[in-house]
């Protein structure tokens, strides 16, 4: 009862303190996705809008964190989806609350992006090969359990688990195409992104195999496994402090996306931009465009994959 208990602890507290953080990570003219002056953020009216932001990112991390355990202690698994809708939507709240009270200091609006979505080489050298090998561990893991599924006990675990991790690593690959063939070249964040992002991918990939290497430990050698899922945890927190810390180094140009196409300070919606994705003006990641007809498709697809992976769960234990 404890590993899981502390998995999803660390999980929604790592969720949590990394939006508490983002604020301090976007470009000196970048507060809550309005343009601001140079020098705004270290003003009473910036800290105390923070300060506010904060308090409403604890509350609903902690509320996410009851939920998590209610799912461990009644074994239903909605509540684990209650738990990921509650830290999603109260972000959104906290992060529009907060933009709402910045655009009283913003200044005026800077000018649309002009970059080009022609092919170039700033990426991942070698990207494909990279993603390849980011999902090889799952592959493997999955070779090895077909060749030994007679031998597994508890085969509706196992089936969960690499269908939630299977349809995880379908999300990360797609996104990481459309990364490369639908955001725009020159940015050095563009390459940032993508590293996080393999990184988030292969760690999703070894999950299952360490699940599977569980399944054949003595009870006095499972201790080392479960060390190495919260050591994969721990990997993940590294890269995105890493991708944080790097992201604030290279931010150094001004955003030029209009402050106006910056919907809640988090969607983006501008039909006088071909991009498919545009980079958040905080912390990392993309958004999409939502005045492409594309992004709607692919939001939606990529939705329904984790929700029908925690469908298929309901229904195996039921």
């Amino acid at each position: 009862m404890i590993y899981p208990i502390i998995s999803y602890s660390l999980v929604f507290i790592l969720v949590g303190g990394v939006q508490a953080a983002l604020p301090a990570y976007s470009g000196r003219t970048i507060f809550f996705s309005v343009t601001v002056p140079e020098r705004f953020r270290e003003t009473a009216d910036a800290r105390s809008i923070l300060r506010g932001f904060r308090r409403l990112i604890l509350l609903w991390t902690i509320a996410a964190e009851a939920l998590a355990l209610a799912t461990i202690y009644t074994g239903v698994p909605w509540f684990l989806l209650a738990a990921i809708l509650v830290v999603g939507a109260g972000t959104v709240g906290a992060y529009a609350r907060a933009r709402k009270q910045t655009r009283q200091f913003s200044v005026a609006p800077s000018a649309e992006r002009t970059a080009s979505l022609a092919a170039q080489s700033d990426g991942l050298p070698g990207s494909y090969l990279i993603l390849a090998a980011a999902a090889a561990p799952f592959i493997a893991a999955a070779l090895f359990t077909g060749s030994r599924w007679d031998q597994i006990s508890d085969r509706v675990a196992l089936s969960t688990a690499f269908g939630v991790s299977g349809s995880v690593d379908v999300v990360l690959l797609l996104l990481a195409l459309a990364i490369l063939h639908g955001s725009r070249r020159g940015s050095p964040m563009r390459s940032v992104n993508l590293t996080v992002l393999v990184a988030f991918m292969l760690v999703n990939s070894v999950a299952p195999a360490t699940f599977i290497a569980l399944q054949w430990m003595k009870p006095s050698e499972q201790f080392w496994g479960q060390a190495f899922s919260f050591g994969e945890l721990l990997f993940l927190a590294g890269m995105i402090v890493w991708g944080l810390r790097k992201g604030s180094q290279l931010r150094h140009s001004r955003d030029t996306t209009p402050d106006e196409c910056w919907k809640l300070g988090q969607f983006y919606y501008n039909p006088q931009d071909p991009a498919l994705l545009v980079e958040h003006r905080i912390g990392l990641g993309y958004s999409p465009n939502f005045a492409r007809p594309l992004s709607w498709i692919a939001i939606t697809a990529l939705f329904l994959l984790p929700v029908l992976a925690i469908v298929c769960l309901v229904i195996a234990n039921m």
